[in-house]
């Protein structure tokens, strides 16, 4: 008993060295198709759209290889599948899918397995990340030019396009030089005729100089929301003119009949408005060049331009904009 004890320790480390020499060819033996993933964009939008492709990676494959794969989620569903591209394909044996994104942001850890009866391929685990919910900013009701120094009103409206209730949430407004001019919050009530469009109306005093101001709404994602949400920058124009100095009547009329023309759009740029059921229409401007237009359908855009230096009435005759006739084609 002792004299075999003392010959198997003596063979033992050939015997490891051989394992070793096995262990090392192993890999080798072992080496196969492998399946890659591919996922496009980066990080994607809650509900958007996510990209996956699938490419068999190996030495040598039969041509005639054919095969799908299929796409599983992390909580082991079907998202989807897609057939292997053949030998000819400008990508061959590649499987691409589109679909949905989850709604929740942050990195989930999908699955793709080969199906296939040419060859096997292990599942293969990758990563989908969303990125947080974004917060949609929306503003309206500002006048399209504005008094330097007078106040001037807007209104803010925040939602989540993932359908998150946006009630309360809160806003900053920030000046050209990124200083805060206030801070606000959305009420508890959405906008009539929406669902989610939250919003609160604004008074705001014009900057003091005239001329083009950018300013930024930004949007915070809100505090205690169990889903993540991103900031949100939206920059606005302020075209902020000197005070009033003349007055501009317009006179809309149809041309042929000299009838009024109510709801025409008239501008004298940056300023705008419409004429009322007279016809007529009054702007305040600083005195200076301007070129004025009127316009409706169904007629021709009217069109002057000018210096305005004091007050002046303005009639504008609009010609109906109609199809010619062969007689005034061919006359």
């Amino acid at each position: 008993m002792r004299e075999e004890t003392e010959v198997i320790a003596h063979v033992e480390p050939d015997l490891l060295a051989a394992r070793d020499e096995a262990h090392e060819i192993e890999p080798e033996e072992r080496s196969g198709p492998r399946l890659v993933v591919t996922v496009s964009p980066d990080a994607a939008e809650p509900f958007g759209e996510v990209i996956l492709t699938a490419s068999i990676e190996a030495d040598e494959l039969p041509e005639d290889t054919k095969g799908e794969v299929v796409f599983l989620d992390d909580q082991g569903n079907e998202r989807g599948r897609a057939a292997l591209t053949d030998r000819l394909d400008p990508q061959p044996f590649t499987a691409r899918l589109e679909c949905m994104a989850p709604e929740r942001p942050g990195k989930h850890v999908w699955t793709a397995r080969l199906e296939s009866e040419d060859l096997e391929c292990d599942e293969v685990s990758f990563t989908v990340t969303i990125a947080p919910h974004p917060i949609s900013v929306t503003i309206w009701d500002m006048p399209p030019a504005i008094e330097q120094g007078r106040s001037f009103p807007m209104k803010v409206g925040l939602r989540c396009p993932c359908g998150c209730n946006a009630q309360g949430w809160t806003f900053r407004l920030l000046d050209s030089d990124g200083s805060e001019i206030l801070a606000g919050q959305v009420g508890d009530e959405p906008w009539p005729g929406t669902a989610s469009l939250y919003y609160a109306c604004l008074d705001v005093a014009a900057p003091d100089t005239a001329g083009s101001h950018r300013w930024t709404v930004v949007a915070e994602p809100p505090e205690g929301s169990d889903v993540p949400h991103a900031e949100r920058r939206l920059s606005i124009v302020l075209n902020v003119m000197r005070q009033p100095e003349v007055s501009l009547r317009i006179r809309a009329r149809d041309a042929k009949t000299g009838e009024p023309v109510a709801g025409a759009k008239v501008v004298a740029h940056p300023y705008r408005t419409r004429t009322g059921e007279d016809g007529e229409a009054l702007l305040h401007l600083p005195k200076g060049t301007y070129t004025v237009f009127v316009s409706r359908s169904p007629y021709f855009a009217f069109k002057s331009q000018g210096e305005i230096s004091e007050d002046m009435t303005l009639t504008a005759e609009l010609h109906e904009d109609r199809a010619l006739t062969d007689a005034e084609l061919w006359a």
